[in-house]
């Protein structure tokens, strides 16, 4: 009796209480926004991609900076001093201007062609394995940090030449020397190519 009573409540409760799907809310109508569009991007200029020498355009010269070397480089004959004169000569020859000391620092861009030397001796061989590089540094404004008072004067790289890597004997250093004057070469092919020179 009490078991019957039970399943004709349960029937009930399923005919009366069937659960369904709730209905689908209609999609509210979106309110108008408030908020102001995002300014439009500062648009990139990305003619250094098809003129890898536009950051040269303009540029009126520069100074020369070669860096620290090893002191095993010095001492086997290739100094600061030699390669210095070794670069300032070809830019002088090529008409790139060479820039000196407060000549250089009141150029608002204060443009340096920066040589790196950088060679480790191995004693028992008797060669130098050693790393090259060149880039030109300047300062530039960078277009973000537009806020009053903010610093956006820095200093970075405009231009640079692919690296030379290699191994030389330490008797005969001019190897480096040589691939150094590659190096320069490229920098007053890109300088000639966006600073062509006026005909006459």
């Amino acid at each position: 009796m009490i078991r019957g009573i039970v399943l004709a409540m349960m029937l009930l409760g399923l005919l009366i209480g069937a659960p369904c799907d709730p209905p689908e809310a209609p999609n509210p109508t979106p309110a108008p926004s408030a908020v102001a569009p995002p300014p439009e991007p500062v648009k990139e200029d990305t003619s250094w991609m098809k003129e890898p020498w536009a950051p040269l355009r303009g540029l009126g010269g520069a100074s020369v900076i070669v860096e620290d070397m090893s002191e095993d480089a010095e001492r086997d004959g290739l100094t600061r001093d030699v390669i210095q004169t070794d670069v300032e000569l070809r830019l002088r020859k090529s008409g790139i201007p060479v820039l000196r000391g407060e000549e250089a620092e009141k150029m608002p861009n204060w443009p340096s062609l920066h040589v790196n030397v950088f060679t480790l001796k191995n004693e028992k061989l008797g060669f130098y394995a050693y790393h090259l590089s060149a880039q030109l540094r300047e300062w530039v404004f960078l277009a973000r940090g537009r806020g009053p008072g903010e610093n956006r004067v820095n200093r970075a790289t405009t231009w640079y030449a692919q690296a030379f890597i290699g191994t030389v004997a330490a008797t005969d250093l001019r190897g480096i020397r040589e691939n150094i004057a590659d190096m320069v070469d490229n920098f007053i092919n890109a300088y000639l190519a966006a600073n062509p020179k006026k005909e006459k």
